[in-house]
């Protein structure tokens, strides 16, 4: 049995042409159906092994795919946005329509981020609203509108959306009329936030001073 066994092995692996040398012997007919059946399922399990390795090569592909896509940096990304990078929505130009005032609610526009209203500072005030815009960052939307004064001075009002962001321990701690305000300097920018109603706020301006932006606010 083993030498019969090792003889059709060796059969099924030899090339066509040295099996068309053994059909031109006169074969017991045993023999040529061992030799054809053999020469016939070589190719089939060739072919089905072949798909076995595709697939699980995808497999992996798949899964190094998804390890990847986890681990990336920024996908799907939880990081807070500190008030530093918010602040810089309220430095952006405006891109959409000013809102107008709100003639239910005095002293507020029409324009508000999860039932906190933004201020109206025109009439007397003399900063009538300008613009607004809304960005993102790490998932949070951040709403701005724009207020000018004369045309000259521009101030940015970014109110964030969900939960307060942690209060920048660098700058000045401010308090007036009991709500404390944090005032910053960056890149040539006057930066003061604080919260209001649950929501971080934040004042950012180039070219006005911290106390024009606090009495604007207090």
């Amino acid at each position: 049995m083993t030498h019969r066994h090792s003889s059709e092995i060796k059969t099924a692996q030899e090339t066509p042409a040295s099996i068309r040398a053994l059909e031109a012997v006169q074969a017991p007919p045993t023999l040529r159906r061992s030799i054809e059946e053999l020469v016939s399922s070589a190719p089939r399990r060739r072919r089905r092994r072949a798909p076995t390795l595709r697939l699980a090569g995808a497999g992996a592909l798949a899964a190094a795919a998804v390890a990847a896509i986890v681990l990336a940096p920024g996908g799907g990304s939880t990081q807070t946005p500190t008030v530093l990078q918010a602040a810089r929505v309220a430095l952006q130009a405006p891109s959409l329509a000013p809102p107008v005032e709100n003639p239910h609610q005095h002293g507020a526009l029409e324009a508000s981020v999860e039932g906190t209203s933004f201020p109206y500072w025109g009439g007397r005030r003399g900063w009538p609203a300008a613009g607004a815009r809304t960005d993102h960052l790490d998932g949070r939307a951040i709403t701005a509108v724009f207020y000018t004064a004369h045309g000259a001075k521009r101030i940015g009002y970014a109110i964030v959306a969900g939960r307060p962001l942690p209060t920048p321990s660098a700058g000045t701690l401010v308090n007036r009329g009991g709500v404390r305000f944090a005032v910053l300097e960056s890149a040539g920018a006057t930066i003061v936030t604080w919260r209001e109603a649950g929501h971080t706020c934040i004042l950012a301006a180039r070219g006005v001073p911290a106390h024009t932006l606090l009495d604007l606010v207090s």
